[in-house]
């Protein structure tokens, strides 16, 4: 479980998050919405340990697997050699590492491209690539920024089902603009307008969330 309690932060004299909470157990998954500058982002980088300035308190104890919107591989690394180098900052070495890599191409299945040059991936890849370093080290909780942002209608259902495929053992937090992952990935939503909580609780088809924009 994570616990996110009255988390306030600010830049210079501007508010990002105004005494925001939630609280998500093992197997949920959040979908984090709201317009560009809502504080999507800084709120993702709170929960994964990136931001340590802010008031309030954060509760988690696992492993976490970051996936930010702006990363890019390593365009002059094959797949399995990026995933390694990963893998290496995460402290994964020997054994644990080789099993860890094999294990993060299976489940998001890019096995095929392991000898391939990020450089010359499709976006679609890049960003399979990005979840597996991810879950590198099996992470408990997955904090992803926009994992579909950008990818084409058919990348997008891939995406959704591999991440859907990650879910039970692991608890799931994204940020989306994409109605079809919260629709069919969501089991919590979480509507941040201008910094502040507008809206949270189990997801809801029937609900018009973005009525809390």
């Amino acid at each position: 479980m994570i616990k996110i309690s009255n988390v306030s932060v600010k830049y210079k004299n501007i508010s990002a998050l105004k005494n925001v909470s939630l609280e998500i157990r093992k197997g949920d998954i959040l979908a984090l919405v709201g317009k560009n500058g809502a504080g999507k982002s800084t709120l993702l980088k709170i929960i994964a340990g990136l931001i340590t300035n802010f008031s309030g308190s954060r509760e988690f104890s696992g492993k976490i697997g970051w996936m930010s919107e702006d990363a890019k591989p390593d365009p002059l690394l094959t797949v399995k050699e990026y995933l390694n180098f990963i893998g290496g900052i995460k402290g994964l070495s020997g054994s644990l590492l080789s099993e860890s890599v094999s294990r993060a191409l299976s489940e998001i299945d890019i096995e095929n491209f392991k000898e391939v040059r990020c450089g010359k991936l499709s976006k679609g890849i890049r960003q399979r690539v990005l979840l597996a370093s991810a879950i590198l080290g099996i992470s408990d909780l997955l904090v992803l920024d926009e994992p579909s942002a950008g990818l084409d209608p058919l990348f997008q259902i891939q995406m959704m089902n591999i991440i859907k495929s990650l879910s039970g053992e692991r608890t799931i937090i994204l940020s989306t603009h994409n109605i079809s992952e919260i629709e069919n990935l969501a089991t919590k939503i979480l509507v941040l307008k201008e910094g502040i909580c507008s809206y949270s609780g189990n997801y809801d088809k029937g609900t018009h969330y973005y009525d809390y924009f």
